[in-house]
């Protein structure tokens, strides 16, 4: 049942007690007529205020304005940010994307395996591989993205967010701090490429700076890759996430793998910055101009609605509302063929899907 409906039906005690003779009698019978009058205004007062509630209270459940609460904007919060009704996160990187060291979960999974409970999302693929570096995770990417079968391809493929977190084992390769963000900047470039749709439909890829170590011959390595992803940070190297701030009491006996404890620490630093930071830049990045709950970038070329009108198909329900919420034809005004309109169906509280209700 829509909130519309809910609020008219909320309604009529007030059309009741201003229309029926029955009950005026009565209180003429029991009241004065100067009581009688304080008694109404104090009744109409009471009754409104409740059909207030129940409006203030759609309003918040995001029924009124969807486009507080459908899918594509948001699901649990986060944003679609490809507008596919689904929420995904893949994550590329080394030893510690993987979760060397994580004795609590059997030496593996870390802190990718904590992001999905925190965000409460079950989408989390953990594509890191033990040893890795730079150069060589760009040309497994760019071979295995580039096969259409390939297992690695269809686990990225349709991410709304993709995190780069490598770079540690360059030290061994070549130990060059600026070669290691180079690459990390190509590996970002390739991943908008490969897993976008066209040039504006790409995931949202953000860079995981380098946790510490306390080997002493490895400490200035990490720390001058850390400070060149901080100085080049922008749009082509979007280093974002603090796993540089982790806590080196965290760090485990060989000196490079975060302990338990650590992975808990860096899964809530990118719970928190995806939480908050990533959503509010991933907001900015998909616009929503008529309000009707579905990005415009999506209107014309995935779902054929009007991105300058709320409700292309004038049945009374909005794009976003038709296409997320009742599963109706944003651009049918009548999806079932019934003769009455998805609105109408919606507010009687009828199937709009099903000509027989």
């Amino acid at each position: 049942m829509s909130c519309m409906t809910i609020i008219h039906r909320a309604k009529w005690p007030i059309v009741m007690f201003q229309h029926s003779k029955q009950l005026g009698a009565a209180l003429r019978a029991s009241w004065p007529p100067r009581e009688l009058s304080a008694v109404r205004t104090s009744l109409r007062a009471s009754l409104r205020a409740g059909v207030l509630l129940v409006a203030v209270l759609c309003i918040a459940s995001g029924v009124i304005f969807p486009s507080l609460s459908e899918a594509c904007p948001k699901i649990r919060r986060l944003i679609d940010f490809n507008c596919d009704r689904e929420l995904k996160i893949v994550v590329v990187g080394d030893s510690i994307v993987y979760g060397k060291g994580d004795l609590d979960n059997g030496n593996r999974g870390g802190w990718v395996k904590r992001l999905g409970p925190l965000l409460r999302i079950s989408s989390v693929q953990n594509l890191g591989i033990p040893g890795i570096t730079t150069s060589r995770l760009y040309s497994r990417l760019a071979r295995k993205l580039g096969k259409e079968n390939d297992p690695l391809r269809a686990r990225a493929l349709n991410a709304d967010i993709v995190i780069v977190a490598v770079g540690t084992n360059d030290f061994y390769d070549h130990g060059d701090p600026s070669l290691a963000a180079r690459n990390i900047k190509r590996i970002v470039a390739l991943l908008r490429k490969r897993l976008g749709r066209g040039d504006l439909v790409t995931p949202y890829v953000m860079i995981a700076k380098l946790t510490p170590t306390t080997r002493s011959f490895q400490r200035s390595f990490v720390e001058n890759v850390n400070r060149i992803l901080a100085r080049y940070r922008s749009e082509a190297l979007p280093s974002y996430l603090r796993f540089d701030l982790m806590s080196e009491n965290f760090v485990s006996v060989d000196g490079v793998h975060p302990i338990s404890s650590g992975y808990d620490e860096i899964s809530q630093i990118a719970f928190s910055y995806i939480k908050d930071e990533a959503t509010k830049d991933m907001k900015s990045r998909r616009a929503d101009k008529d309000r009707d709950g579905v990005f415009d970038m999506f209107e014309r070329g995935q779902f054929l609605s009007d991105p300058a009108v709320k409700d292309t198909d004038a049945d009374g329900l909005s794009d976003g509302r038709e296409i997320f919420r009742y599963r109706t034809d944003p651009l049918n005004p009548d999806s079932d063929m019934d003769g009455r309109s998805d609105g109408e169906e919606i507010a009687a509280g009828t199937d709009p899907l099903d000509p027989t209700s």
